[in-house]
């Protein structure tokens, strides 16, 4: 009878330790997947922030406008030019976008219109490819694509308008043979030139609404 009992005891011992065991797995398992699927919601969120973060705003209200840029690439200002470009580790043939901005004693568009074709005309000298009328940023303006005079052969196209007293001049440049490739980033960030910042006017801040893109390149 002490044997039976002895045995009986021995195999109930056995039975909770097996028992535990499973339960103990089962928490296991549970707890990895619950750290999975914790690891896989902040993989997604952190995807998220990164989407909805690919451009940084610049925007001047001492010069009346704001553009749009990847978030990866760099900002450099100098006088009255900042210019956006890739990364440094594209290379020496980095895609670059530059504003230039001026205050103008040009009375009205049509006066700094004629102002900008007499002086590309000079820099152009026959290698102009298109210039046509169109508008910038709600307001209206001219684009001119030329080839530059430079060794390395350099496409460049210009987009400018006025906005008050202000001149604005936005410059696309590439080498030739492979201007273009970076195009649908380059009309973003032409498209989202908005000039709605602008100078006082006797006393008043004129507004522009957002701009209706209508560029091509």
């Amino acid at each position: 009878k002490i044997t039976l009992i002895l045995l009986g005891v021995l195999l109930a011992l056995i039975f909770v330790g097996v028992t535990l065991s499973t339960f103990s797995k089962l928490a296991k398992d549970k707890g990895n997947l619950a750290i999975d699927k914790t690891n896989v919601l902040l993989a997604e969120l952190d995807k998220l922030e990164r989407e909805e973060g690919e451009t940084y705003s610049y925007e001047s209200n001492a010069f009346g406008f704001s553009i749009d840029y990847p978030s990866d690439w760099q900002k450099s200002e100098t006088g009255g030019k900042i210019t956006f470009s890739e990364p440094k580790d594209r290379g020496s043939a980095r895609t670059a976008v530059s504003v230039n901005f001026w205050e103008t004693t040009a009375q009205n568009w049509t006066n700094l219109k004629k102002e900008l074709e007499t002086n590309l005309s000079e820099i152009i000298q026959g290698k102009l490819l298109e210039k046509k009328d169109i508008q910038l940023g709600g307001l209206p303006g001219i684009q001119i694509t030329f080839l530059s005079d430079e060794t390395d052969q350099l496409k460049v196209t210009q987009f400018a308008t006025m906005n008050n007293k202000m001149g604005y001049m936005i410059n696309y440049q590439d080498p030739e043979d492979v201007f273009g490739e970076d195009m649908d980033i380059v009309k973003k960030i032409i498209a989202s030139f908005n000039p709605k910042y602008t100078h006082k006017t006797e006393g008043e801040l004129s507004i522009y609404e957002s701009p209706d893109y209508d560029v091509s390149i």
